[in-house]
């Protein structure tokens, strides 16, 4: 999963009940669906991991780590949080 710029840049909008039922339909077997998922998120988890690591490769390597993670383990996705920050933790 390689971060294209343009999806770097993509700003929709959306809603955390959004997201949840994203998230729901990956849990009941939708797994293509996840990618909705990380092109609404990248672009914030890009822009913060580059401002910690200040190295955009690395930044990408790592959110790129996390969404693999989050994927992983979505069964355990806790839905008193948003998508974003519960995966980040």
């Amino acid at each position: 999963m390689t971060l294209a710029k343009d999806q770097r840049m993509t700003n929709t909008q959306h809603t955390d009940a959004d997201d949840h039922s994203l998230v729901l339909r990956v849990q009941n077997g939708e797994a293509p669906v996840f990618s909705e998922l990380v092109v609404r998120h990248q672009s914030y988890c890009l822009r913060l991991a580059t401002s910690v690591l200040h190295e955009l490769e690395e930044a990408e390597d790592e959110v790129q780590n996390a969404f693999w993670n989050a994927y992983k383990h979505i069964h355990q996705f806790r839905f008193d949080a948003k998508f974003a920050s519960g995966f980040l933790q």
